[in-house]
Formats: structure tokens, sequence, C-alpha cells
């Protein structure tokens, strides 16, 4: 992509502000709609994306008012003015006078659709373009810069995640979060707590409930001494128990009950 021929001869554009603004439709209608400056604004946002990807030299000449030439810069970029011209003088006389002065001509164009400026500026050796032609090319360099911009962004990105050292902390925070969900080992100091606060971490050291339900309540078949049927689950050593190891139980809990009121009576 290209404005003409050689870029790498092209070292400074120079556009006929209101010739330029009047070349295209929407900036021409906020011209008759008196809104001059906002289409001045936006002339310049559309030639920024020239002046960034082509590295060149941007001057705007607009017919001014006063008795001296004001330069303005809209940013911070000494390559990217609007220049005024006095009240004695017009934008082509500007660009016509800069062209006959210049020492490097074929590193200068000319953007105006003004055919006697054109003709003169080609006659100090310096190139034209029309504006429709320019806007149509700056168009295109516009989307260029984007696309670049995000390729950038791409890169820049994905070099910084290699060198950067936090980048791993959302890695990080998912182990985390892995290894405490369902902790294989938890130390008995650990366990001591979980269970004072009621949270998960069996004694089997692998997040079983301890179940805080006394067995003795319990009469046959699951049933509670009323009759009612109980929901409450017995677990053995973090385990939901069997029925098997139940009736192991009770049968324990019942010798040992036997075994006391023996006791008992024998005093």
């Amino acid at each position: 992509m290209f404005l003409l021929g050689g870029v790498d001869k092209l070292r400074h554009i120079l556009v006929d502000g209101w010739n330029a603004l009047h070349a295209h439709p929407k900036l021409a209608r906020k011209l008759c709609s008196g809104r001059a400056e906002a289409a001045q604004s936006e002339l310049s946002a559309m030639l920024e994306s020239v002046h960034d990807w082509y590295c060149v030299r941007i001057t705007v000449v607009y017919d001014g008012v006063g008795d001296d030439i004001s330069i303005v810069r809209r940013g911070e970029s000494l390559t990217f003015s609007e220049v005024y011209t006095p009240s004695f003088m017009t934008a082509d006389e500007f660009i016509e006078q800069f062209c006959a002065a210049s020492k490097r001509p074929q590193e200068l164009l000319v953007v105006s659709r003004d055919n006697l400026l054109r003709l003169t500026a080609s006659s100090f050796g310096v190139s034209s373009l029309s504006p429709e032609s320019f806007f149509e090319r700056a168009s295109e360099t516009e989307e260029a810069v984007r696309k670049r911009a995000a390729l950038n962004k791409a890169a820049s990105d994905a070099e910084w995640s290699k060198e950067n050292p936090f980048s791993k902390l959302d890695e990080l925070a998912s182990d985390i979060e892995s290894a405490f969900k369902n902790p294989p080992l938890v130390s008995k100091r650990l366990r001591k707590k979980m269970r004072k606060s009621g949270g998960k971490g069996g004694a089997d050291g692998k997040g079983g409930a301890h179940c805080s339900k006394k067995i003795t309540g319990m009469g046959d078949g699951g049933k509670l001494k009323d009759g009612s049927q109980s929901n409450t689950k017995i677990s053995i050593g973090g385990k939901p128990a069997s029925g098997k190891a139940i009736a192991e139980l009770k049968k324990i809990l019942e010798f040992r009950t036997g075994v006391r009121s023996e006791r008992i009576r024998n005093k």
C-alpha cells in the first residue's frame, strides 16, 4: 500500500485545508451546518493514521486572519500541524511559496483539487494528489493501523505472559481451590480445628463428615424409641455405615450394656 510511488522519498504532505474539507461529503455537511471546528478536528483525526503509518510530516493549511502566520498543534507531535495564513495570503499562495522555496521538492506532496495549485506545484517538481484519492488511501491506512495495532497487542500480551511472574496466579488459585476442596492428606491438628469449626475434613482425612448423632437413641430397624423413622445417616470412620456394620455395632452396645447391668447387680 502506498500514497505515491516511492514512500521512501515522501517526507512532507501539504494539505489544502478548506479545499480538502469541501471535497469530503461528511466534512462538507458539517461546514454547511456551521460546525467548522468539528470538521477540522475530524480531518486531523483522519490524517493522523497517515502521519503515524508513514512517519511523515503533515501540514494542513487554512486561510486565516490577522497579520501573522499562526501554527496550531492539536497533539504533542511537532510533525503534525495546522497553519493559518495571515489575511493578506491565501492557503494556495502559502503552499506555492513553500514549494518554490523547498530544497527537496521531491519529498513533498500537495493534496488539493485546485488544478492551478497542483500545476504550479508540479512546475517546482512537487507531486500532487486529489483529496478524494488521498482520503481513499487514508482510509486504507487507518484500517492497516488498526490491524497492526491488534497484532502488536497480541504479540505484546504473548511476550508479557512469558516473562511476567504474575501470569501464573490464576493457575495457582485454581490449584489451591482444587487442593482444599478434597484434600487427600490432613494433619491431626488441622482435623481437630475443622471438627471444632464444624467444617469438612473427616477422621479419614478425605473430607468425610463426622456423625455427631449418638447411636444409643436408635431402636430396631433404624427407628427411634418413640417408633418414628430416623433420617439420621450413621457413619463409621467418616464413611456411610453398612447394614452389617450397624448390626455388629448394636450387638457390641447391647453386650456392653448387659455387662454393665450385671456389674451393677453384683454390687
